[in-house]
């Protein structure tokens, strides 16, 4: 606890990120096992950018980094944080003079911690962790200075290493098919072994705008590149590719930040090289890394199992006056609707149901357009594509649109859109029939009897059907085949 009175685990909290390319501040608000950004910023200092010719950190440089810091230092006093960790990594690590840069950074009041190689690599696997709880395989890590790779397995971290391969590094290895070689001679020289057939997990920002490129190539409806999947044979051909072609011919090129297109061929062969390397089933790119994974490992175990979906969804929900208790009695009203309580859908219903009932706290003429955009295009921690998909449709069809936007069916299958419509129809229903009130919730009950579709109702809310109540009733009753009925609920 803190003289806030809240737990140390839900205090706003700021990492500081001294990495060899960009020197970077986010402030970390609740809930702790999904936190929601409240200030990101970065400054692109390239601190390691010598480091392959002199082994220093240019004067230049580090003056940037220390007003930097001096100007994050101000922030922090003017946002009153008062829990914040400052970490050093590969270009701070390496360089001659990174004690001396270090020591400065300390008379701005801060108290950095310089990350070891396999610290920097435990951090980044827990930042995946975190975002992936399941994960398996191999978590590359691709920074300004270094790569760090990391064995995971569920809960488990395995052996792991950093190579001197980071983005300000790799120009100076042989170019165009040559690059690709000599990486591949370091990780092998490295004597790095990871399980073939895995997973590999691409983190860190020149890797993630390879793969914001690699969803337009693949067309993918979707913007946000964490939590993307590439089969191993696409990936590979889109590294190809892209190491082999001049930056300015790559579709999507304008979308990427200045300071990354430069480095997107190097990228290209460095994930070349990883998947000769390790032989990967798919890869999966993750936004979460390094400063995540710092934020799990202070955690404690109960916060830490939570489910970062269920977590994230309950706070956007509550703070449009949506409770989980609400949504669950939702999700379990819905779940009586065919195919409603099959086999791991429990999980996405809560989260419709909730995300359902906070858009009505929104204007009517914005509410379709923000369905889309919280269903595909907010980054939730643990929604896979397919589902994203249902969610949008549920949450359209919540308003009343059953059809379509094509870019669903690139998502999900007709059978699971068809699933989400009758998710959104049903909670369509239940707010037509009592605002989706807890005594409506009670007293009321959606099931299928052969081929009618029930709404049985307790005889003292009987007054609540009224035409609007049969024709969301039979709108639903009519997207599933069967035909509407109303009935009198006894006990």
């Amino acid at each position: 606890m803190n003289r806030s009175g809240k737990r140390d685990s839900e205090r706003p909290r700021a990492i500081i990120d001294i990495g060899s390319n960009t020197i970077r501040m986010v402030v970390y608000g609740n809930p702790p096992r999904a936190p929601h950004v409240l200030h990101n910023e970065k400054t692109v200092a390239r601190l390691g950018r010598d480091l392959s010719r002199t082994g220093k950190i240019p004067g230049k440089a580090a003056k940037l980094g220390l007003d930097v810091l001096r100007r994050f230092a101000r922030l922090i006093e003017e946002l009153r944080i008062d829990d914040v960790e400052a970490v050093a990594t590969a270009a701070v690590r390496d360089a001659k003079n990174g004690a001396d840069f270090l020591e400065k950074v300390r008379e701005l009041g801060f108290a950095p911690r310089l990350l070891s190689g396999n610290e920097e690599a435990q951090a980044s696997a827990d930042g995946v962790l975190g975002a992936f709880p399941d994960a398996r395989g191999v978590v590359a890590d691709l920074g300004g200075g270094s790569l760090e790779l990391m064995e995971i397995d569920h809960e488990n971290r395995g052996n792991g290493t950093t190579l001197p391969l980071g983005t300000l590094r790799l120009p100076s290895l042989p170019a165009n098919k040559g690059k690709k070689a000599a990486i591949a001679k370091v990780i092998e020289k490295s004597g790095f072994r990871a399980a073939k057939g895995e997973t590999l997990y691409l983190v860190g920002g020149t890797l993630r705008a390879f793969g914001r490129l690699a969803m337009i190539e693949m067309k993918s409806p979707l913007e946000d590149p964490h939590g993307f999947v590439l089969e191993a044979g696409d990936a590979r051909r889109i590294a190809k590719r892209f190491a082999r072609r001049e930056t300015d011919k790559i579709a999507g090129i304008e979308e990427i930040s200045s300071s990354r297109k430069e480095m997107i061929g190097d990228a290209s062969a460095l994930v070349g090289a990883l998947l000769g390397e390790f032989e990967p089933d798919r890869v999966v790119f993750s936004a979460w890394g390094l400063r995540e994974g710092l934020l799990m490992q202070r955690l404690p175990r109960e916060l830490r199992v939570q489910d970062p979906l269920i977590s994230a969804v309950t706070a956007y929900a509550a703070r449009r006056d949506v409770t989980a208790q609400t949504g669950a009695m939702v999700a379990g009203w819905i779940s009586g609707l065919p195919g409603a309580r099959a086999e791991g859908t429990e999980r996405l219903r809560l989260v419709t149901a909730m995300l359902a009932l906070a858009s009505q706290r929104l204007e009517p003429n914005i509410r379709r357009r923000h369905a889309l955009d919280w269903a595909l295009h907010k980054r939730w921690i643990g929604l896979e594509p397919g589902d994203r998909a249902k969610l949008a449709a549920a949450l359209l069809a919540q308003t009343g649109r059953t059809k379509l936007p094509d870019e669903l069916a690139l998502l999900a299958s007709e059978n699971d859109l068809a699933e989400g419509v009758a998710w959104g129809l049903g909670i369509r229903l239940l707010r037509r029939l009592g605002s989706a009130a807890l005594s409506s919730l009670a007293g009321s009950v959606l099931r299928v009897d052969g081929k009618k579709l029930v709404l049985a109702v307790p005889p003292e809310a009987m007054s609540l059907c009224g035409p609007g109540t049969e024709e969301d009733l039979s709108a639903l009753a009519s997207h599933l085949g069967l035909k509407p009925a109303i009935e009198r609920r006894t006990a």
